[in-house]
């Protein structure tokens, strides 16, 4: 026995809705004005910044933060350093081309990775674990420090580091 709700449905199904097939250029020219990518600069300008970079690869905003520009000074490391991941390609579904790393020690495969309050979502957490993963099967190892951390004693960072790599 059908209810309220589908006898509504069957006696309606063949009915025109009112704006149905019809444009509502009200709503259709205020969404246009204000969709930023209607813009055809803007549009070039993201296809620029996208180039080549797929969701897993892009991470951060591309800016040197404030807490890796005073542990690169510090210890004399390059930043946004590009690990390549094809040598592991296989083992990983989905990987992007390459991983950038905070900081990088290249001749003891050292990654360097200095994390913000975003890292603490699940999905970030998911997403430092698997970019740790390939790194490691790549040969490489990864310090991990937080901002706070950086920011309130950032020789204890420096130690940290040297110390690693001493034991290497």
């Amino acid at each position: 026995q059908p209810g309220r709700k589908e006898l509504f449905i069957a006696a309606t199904r063949n009915l025109p809705h009112p704006w149905l097939g019809k444009k509502r250029p009200d709503i259709s020219e205020r969404m246009k004005k204000n969709n930023p990518m209607s813009n055809p600069a803007n549009i070039e300008k993201m296809i620029q910044a996208m180039a080549g970079r797929t969701f897993l690869s892009r991470g951060g905003n591309g800016q040197i933060t404030e807490p890796q520009r005073i542990l690169a000074e510090l210890t004399g490391l390059p930043t946004e350093y590009r690990i390549i991941t094809a040598p592991v390609k296989e083992q990983f579904e989905s990987l992007p081309n390459s991983y950038a790393v905070d900081l990088a020690d290249p001749t003891r495969k050292l990654a360097i990775e200095v994390d913000g309050a975003s890292h603490k979502t699940k999905l970030w957490r998911f997403l430092d674990h698997r970019k740790t993963s390939v790194l490691q099967a790549l040969g490489w190892s990864v310090l991990r420090f937080t901002n706070e951390e950086i920011m309130e004693d950032p020789q204890k960072a420096v130690r940290a580091i040297s110390s690693f790599t001493a034991s290497k």
